[in-house]
């Protein structure tokens, strides 16, 4: 019977929960827009006007890239908290707003 190998201790770098947090960004967008709603951030809604929710991916995962890419020597332990704190509240807004869509179309 083969061993399993538990991992503790796990935790995800601040660039891995960037990318994650960015990707529930996009998702719960994408659920939001498809149910009737709309980008709020301006730069959002124009890439989206411009070239749809494929391109407001593309987008996403280029300025992700670019931010993880570029954070090696440039951010701080703080600075990533800040960033990746105001991407969780945005999250945490979209799934707000997914969840009070169910109950106000």
């Amino acid at each position: 019977m083969p061993k399993t190998r538990i991992i503790k201790n796990r935790k995800l770098s601040n660039g891995d929960l960037f990318a994650v947090l960015n990707l529930l960004d996009y998702s719960t967008t994408y659920l939001l827009i498809t149910t009737g709603g709309e980008e709020l951030m301006p730069l959002g809604a124009s890439v989206i006007d411009g070239y749809g929710m494929l391109g407001l991916l593309f987008y996403k995962l280029v300025v992700t890239l670019i931010v993880i890419f570029c954070s090696k020597r440039l951010f701080t332990e703080s600075l990533w908290s800040l960033l990746n704190g105001a991407f969780a509240g945005v999250v945490i807004w979209n799934n707000v707003g997914l969840f009070l869509s169910v109950f106000f179309s």
